[in-house]
């Protein structure tokens, strides 16, 4: 509390120097990155220049790889300083150090799960080469924070101070990526309950995984508060991990579709929103690299892009790479049961120093599986341990991007995947040859199936992991002879594949219409792709649409908003009123179809669930007599046009009253918004001074994938974090653009300047060339000198 009233009484004090003297930009800047000139910095071994173009985007070309890298942090720290360092924080769990109090149970969970502890061992792992890349990146942080004593806003609101860099900071932030990525620890909490409340048979529709649960769970887990946690980690910018609402594309053609003959390359990942992006656009050049495309502020080299030979994108493979167990403890709880023996639980204490308050110290309890949930989740009556990859032993990743930074060939490109452990992602891939592919690279644990569906017991032996599946036996494909590839965290893996591999597959639906629109030309050129990425063409509409425009009725204005759907194009774009009718009248068909079945707080988690019940409700579509339509509730027996009439009637009253009786005008981005928040942005004034709110169109099954969960309104969560369209070979024909703009200083030129752009979907030029940049830059450029 104390620091939500020190917030906001800085901000006024701020807002008032500002109207009244003007000069609240002017205060800020002083903060703002050189951008041209000379800037003498110790620790370079030479000479760097750096080319800013028209969006910000450093070019940045050195003599030496190390000094690469060290302008590297250079340039993040004078865009990004309190972004790094708040999201060094997060993976550190040292968040109530910035924060206070509200953040306690955001590091105590962090801290139990041990993602500071892994990103120590992962540090420890690396080869003397990754370690050198992160210690010239660090070296770059922290001179140019030597140099630069006027910190970003955040620090003189919150008035906190600044704290060298180190190179495990990197491997923090890379740990919480993971984490972001990961799979599916919440569905193991939820399907439990799910099973022993509609039984085995109805947990499989309802999550659309074809598998009954084989081995039922023994113990009770209780009712556990995710909610609470979940509210916990979204002031961190992060989620339970669950995967259930990605919505990534990447799609590669080769030379026999293209007008040019040449392949070209698509990805556009999908992230929540935040204030700044999460992406960081750069061009590294140096002796042994030239590579261009998105990275992570706080961390060297590019994550997605292309380098002089190939060109590659990755979208989430949705693997499951956590499990709970349920351990026998001893009365005292300090010992656990394991094949017959009783071992002692490992304990550590943790403390979390909180700004304006008393330290927090606390245990955390491990069993050879992981730390004890119990603590730190609400409601769980059983004990659990929580087993995930990337804390259980040493992550490679970085060691994977050093390698795809550099590869010049498919063999290049298929050892760095070898390294590539976690989080699981799909690559496409294209280069100069022609070749065109597509792998599914990170660790799958082997374990018998059961075992990723429910926490299992953790004393038997035989839900243990037994190594993971080798690269060259996950899914891969090349030159396929239909000329292009296409992901969409859809399922790649074969029916007959011998590996359980996760339920957390994304419906069908975007995936299809980019080969629908691939399939439509052999001659697709980058704007034609671009006009790919716009795309909001839904899919399920024209199945459920129909169904709701036959129905009965003698209401006026419902009469009128089924004329606004018989008109509709099922084009989910924020200014049609049909694509607004149709989204809440679907979310009330789902409420309507599964009230009785779930009760309210199942069916709140359900509604979370979107991939799933798409398909259900797209399969009992077709079986108007199926059981679950029946209302168990009423003496009626309820058929499937019974339910769509409530939820068409609920929609309509439910659109009415915030918008009045005009159907004409319940245009979709009335209600589907996305705000770009900051993480300090939540305390009024301040969201005036660093959040943005945008109008949307799309959901997650569009390409144009602005994703929502039904059960919280339809502000969106998940969006596209970064676009990029590669003109493979002919590289300076690419385009690429992420959410909000380079700059994390607010009132900076670039700190919201992309975001018209992105809304729109338009992408800026992706430069390469020497010329390019030169020209880009407008003859203005920053020369970095070693300090004499």
């Amino acid at each position: 509390m104390r620091t939500r009233i020190l917030l906001t009484v800085l901000a006024v004090i701020l807002l008032l120097v500002a109207v009244a003297f003007g000069a609240g930009r002017s205060w800020v800047g002083r903060a703002f990155p050189q951008t041209s000139g000379t800037l003498q910095l110790a620790g370079l071994d030479g000479p760097v220049e750096v080319r800013r173009d028209e969006w910000g985007v450093p070019h940045l070309y050195a003599t030496t790889l190390h000094d690469l890298y060290f302008a590297q942090g250079v340039v993040h720290a004078q865009d990004r300083l309190w972004q790094m360092d708040f999201q060094r924080r997060v993976g550190l769990g040292r968040l109530s150090e910035l924060l206070g109090e509200p953040t306690v149970e955001t590091d105590r969970f962090l801290r139990t799960i041990g993602t500071h502890r892994a990103a120590q061992q992962d540090y420890d792992a690396l080869s003397g080469e990754a370690k050198a890349v992160l210690q010239a990146y660090a070296d770059g942080v922290n001179a140019y924070a030597s140099t630069h004593p006027v910190l970003p806003l955040e620090y003189q609101l919150l008035q906190a101070q600044w704290e060298p860099w180190e190179p495990v900071h990197i491997l923090a932030w890379a740990k919480m990526m993971q984490w972001d990525l990961s799979s599916n620890w919440s569905e193991e909490l939820f399907r439990p309950r799910l099973v022993e409340q509609v039984g085995p048979e109805t947990a499989a529709l309802l999550l659309r995984d074809g598998t009954e649960v084989g081995a039922p769970l023994t113990h009770s887990i209780g009712e556990p508060d995710l909610a609470f946690l979940e509210t916990a980690l979204r002031r961190a910018n992060l989620g339970l991990g669950s995967n259930s609402g990605r919505g990534s594309n990447a799609w590669v053609v080769s030379g026999q579709n293209t007008v040019t003959g040449r392949p070209l390359l698509e990805n556009d990942p999908h992230l929540g929103p935040g204030m700044p992006s999460i992406w960081y656009e750069i061009g590294l050049h140096a002796p042994g690299m030239d590579v261009v495309g998105a990275s992570l502020p706080g961390a060297p080299a590019v994550i997605i892009g292309h380098n002089a030979s190939i060109a590659w994108g990755v979208t989430t493979l949705p693997l499951d790479t956590q499990d709970l167990f349920v351990e026998r403890l001893s009365e005292d709880g300090t010992r656990y049961e394991w094949q017959g023996e009783q071992l002692p639980l490992a304990t550590r204490q943790e403390t979390i120093r909180v700004k304006g308050g008393e330290a927090v110290t606390f245990e955390v309890r491990e069993s050879r599986h992981g730390p004890l949930l119990n603590d730190v989740v609400e409601g769980l009556e059983s004990p659990l341990a929580f087993h995930w990859r990337a804390t259980a032993e040493p992550t490679r990743v970085f060691e994977a991007v050093l390698g795809l930074n550099r590869a010049a060939n498919r063999d290049d490109f298929l050892a760095a995947l070898e390294q590539w452990d976690s989080p699981p992602q799909n690559f496409v891939y294209a280069d100069t040859s022609g070749t065109i592919g597509y792998v599914a690279a990170g660790d799958l644990p082997i374990r018998p199936a059961a075992g990723g569906m429910l926490p299992q017991p953790g004393w038997t032996g035989e839900w243990e992991w037994q190594g993971t599946v080798p690269l060259d036996e996950m899914p891969q494909q090349w030159n396929p002879q239909e000329g292009y590839l296409v992901t969409a965290n859809d399922n790649p893996f074969p029916e007959d594949f011998p590996y359980y591999t996760g339920t957390d597959w994304a419906a069908p639906f975007r995936a299809t219409r980019i080969r629908q629109m691939i399939e439509a030309s052999n001659a697709l050129t980058p704007d034609d792709f671009q006009t790919m990425q716009r795309d909001v063409t839904s899919l399920p509409a024209p199945k459920l649409v129909p169904l709701l425009v036959a129905l009965p009725t003698d209401d006026i204005v419902v009469q009128r908003a089924q004329e606004q759907l018989s008109t509709w194009n099922f084009h989910l774009e924020g200014g049609l009123p049909g694509a607004g009718i149709y989204e809440v009248t679907y979310g009330f068909v789902v409420r309507h179809l599964l009230a009785d079945e779930l009760g309210d707080d199942l069916l709140e988690n359900y509604l979370g669930y979107t991939q799933d019940h798409l398909l259900l409700v797209s399969q009992l579509l077709d079986e108007p007599d199926h059981p679950l339509w029946d209302d168990t509730r009423t003496p009626e027996q309820e058929r499937r046009d019974d339910i769509l009439l409530r939820a068409l009637l609920d929609a309509n009253e439910w659109l009415g009253r915030r918008f009045g009786s005009v159907p004409h005008e319940w245009f979709w981005n009335r209600l589907h918004t996305v705000t770009f928040d900051h993480p300090i942005g939540e305390v009024k004034p301040l969201d005036r001074i660093f959040n943005r709110t945008l109008e949307a169109s799309g959901d997650r099954t569009t390409v144009n994938a602005i994703g929502f969960t039904y059960s919280e309104g339809y502000e969106a969560n998940n969006v596209p974090s970064y676009r990029q369209i590669v003109d493979v070979g002919a590289w300076e024909n690419s385009r690429m653009l992420h959410t909000t703009g380079q700059s994390g200083h607010p009132f900076h030129p670039h700190f919201d300047d992309m975001l018209d752009e992105w809304q729109r979907v338009e992408l800026a030029p992706m430069y390469w060339t020497d010329e390019q940049t030169t020209n880009a830059s407008q003859g203005r450029a920053l020369r970095l000198e070693p300090a004499r």
